[in-house]
């Protein structure tokens, strides 16, 4: 069998040893190299520590251009590589909120959703959809469209802070509808004060124990009675703002009331488990010093809700 030698590729001559890493033309005396390696300073390892201090808030403002960079590249690694997290079983309660935003001069709103049923206290955070402009319809009706029809299938209630849209929403799609009760104290708390030093502290007080009653009592007379009491009391209100508050909640008590009348889906009577995550958002934010553009914003966010996943969220359960 006859051996055949490489030619060197200018005058197909005999090509000599150079050298560990070189070669030479027997007939030119060309050199080259082979098995060259890259040239340039060797890629530092991804700084993944610094990316999870950073969005566990362990982490101070970076001023640092190159840690910047660092962990800008940790983070869209991470983002590429993280899935989420997995969706529970059986029937799923769903915990909805937004954020509008102002970036790069323009007004974007990201929209929350997160998953659970009644046997856990964590609820699944499902990837956000984010739009330009603010809260409305079509961002919620896009934003549960995005689910897959077999999650969607199994949504039975919803909680929420008590937006048209959302209540909307949940009534075309035959969902329970849980009103947050911390929003509507905030609303109150709007016009009225407790505080010794507020002009009228026993409005707030009337208010307030009426509409606890309402909230969390079983009995459907006692019900009532405070129902009557404060629709009577709201005529003879000078706020008109307070007076529009309690209307309302005198008009839909019964979405405020949902966990009780379902006490087996341990309802969470708050959407307190997404304004935390929401939270967390604005802290990161805020570290960041902003965000300059719409394709950061998404960034920042994703990579914070991949990292965390889940949220605590529990419910409120009551027995009958």
């Amino acid at each position: 069998m006859n051996i055949l030698h490489e030619k060197s590729s200018c005058c197909r001559g005999k090509i000599r040893r150079f050298g560990e890493r070189r070669r030479q033309c027997g007939v030119c005396h060309r050199t080259w190299s082979v098995w060259q390696k890259k040239r340039g300073a060797k890629p530092k390892r991804l700084a993944n520590n610094l990316l999870f201090k950073y969005l566990d808030n362990r982490c101070c403002p970076l001023r640092n251009p190159s840690q910047n960079v660092r962990m800008r590249k940790a983070l869209e690694a991470f983002n590429q590589k993280e899935k989420w997290g997995d969706i529970p079983s059986g029937k799923l309660i769903a915990i909805a909120d937004a954020m509008v935003q102002r970036t790069n001069k323009k007004v974007f709103t990201p929209y929350y959703i997160l998953l659970k049923n009644s046997l856990s206290n964590k609820a699944v955070i499902v990837p956000p959809i984010l739009l330009a402009g603010t809260e409305d319809s079509f961002g919620w009706q896009t934003a549960f469209n995005q689910l897959p029809w077999g999650v969607r299938s199994r949504i039975v209630a919803l909680v929420c802070d008590g937006r048209t849209a959302l209540v909307y929403l949940a009534q075309k799609r035959g969902w329970l509808v849980q009103r947050c009760h911390f929003h509507l104290r905030a609303r109150i708390s709007n016009y009225t004060s407790s505080f010794y030093l507020s002009r009228h502290p026993e409005v707030a007080q009337k208010v307030n124990g009426l509409v606890t009653i309402v909230l969390n009592n079983k009995d459907k007379e006692e019900v009532d009675k405070a129902l009557g009491e404060l629709e009577s009391y709201r005529i003879a209100l000078f706020s008109t703002g307070l007076r529009k508050v309690i209307s309302g909640f005198v008009k839909n008590y019964n979405d405020y009331r949902t966990y009780l009348n379902h006490p087996e889906l341990n309802l969470p009577t708050t959407t307190n488990s997404a304004e935390s995550l929401i939270s967390a958002i604005r802290e990161v934010q805020h570290r960041a010093r902003g965000f300059r553009s719409i394709n950061s914003l998404e960034t920042w966010i994703v990579g914070l809700l991949k990292y965390r996943k889940y949220q605590t969220c529990n419910g409120k359960y009551q027995q009958n």
